[in-house]
């Protein structure tokens, strides 16, 4: 019941930052071939390990990205967090850490003042702590944003991503991001 409310509050607050941006009136800019970029993230995550574990909390990433066209970028990230499981009567309430590194592409629909984005990667998720038994994972993770571009070197934006475990687990994330880009020329 909890998980559903949380899920429900963080795709409420990830549109609420989406229509915000959407009403502030950014600079605009363009992207191309060899362009790089460095991102800083702050995100709600939650994770679901069975039926009864879904622990929730807040995240820190950086991601790099690498252009190799108009439309698509090599990208790089990872990302550490710090959960909450509220316990129940078969487990133990506690902290748990999770921390996760994927490479993959990005590709750009449209590169004007909004940038809507879709992102595609493979790599690993580690975590453990609390209830958690300490693990590493496959993962392959698939979201999508929206970037406002504030000047050709400064943007920011919302995202939501969600990250199969290749097996039960998921992990849902929703946040912000500030993009310092470079090599725009």
């Amino acid at each position: 019941m909890f998980a559903a409310m949380r899920a429900r509050v963080a795709l409420v607050a990830g549109i609420g930052v989406g229509v915000l941006a959407l009403v502030l009136d950014p600079g605009q800019a363009c992207a191309g071939e060899y362009d790089r970029a460095i991102s800083l993230d702050v995100a709600f995550v939650s994770f679901s390990a069975g039926e009864e574990l879904v622990p929730y909390g807040g995240l820190l990433g950086v991601e790099y990205e690498r252009g190799i066209s108009e439309a698509f970028a090599l990208r790089a990230a990872a990302s550490g967090a710090l959960l909450y499981e509220d316990g129940t009567e078969d487990l133990d309430a506690g902290l748990v850490w999770r921390g996760q590194a994927v490479a993959g592409v990005v590709y750009l629909f449209d590169v004007l003042k909004y940038v809507p984005y879709a992102t595609l990667g493979f790599g690993a998720v580690a975590r453990g702590g609390g209830p958690v038994e300490t693990e590493v994972h496959p993962v392959l993770e698939l979201g999508g944003g929206l970037d406002l571009l504030r000047s050709r070197t400064f943007s920011w934006g919302a995202y939501v991503r969600v990250s199969s475990y290749l097996d039960d687990e998921a992990a849902f994330t929703a946040g912000a991001r500030a993009t310092w880009r470079w090599g725009l020329f």
